[in-house]
């Protein structure tokens, strides 16, 4: 497993509309992702990514890139 933490600004592009991104990567990597809830008072969400050495790194891979999307996009 590997754990990581994004700001919470941040986590709705990973998740997608209705869940479709987290979704797509959990499908195309056979990982198992999960997202902390929001806590009030911490600005960031910890990301759990659980599978085989090499599928985790994929999804991270995947995670990264739509977090870097989303930056440019704003």
């Amino acid at each position: 497993m590997l754990s990581f933490l994004v700001p919470n600004k941040r986590v709705g592009s990973i998740i997608g509309k209705s869940g479709e991104t987290i979704n797509k990567i959990r499908t195309e990597t056979s990982t198992q992702i999960s997202i902390s809830k929001h806590a009030k008072g911490v600005e960031e969400r910890r990301v759990d990514v659980t599978g085989s050495l090499p599928h985790v790194y994929a999804a991270c891979e995947m995670v990264i890139e739509q977090l870097r999307q989303s930056a440019e996009e704003q």
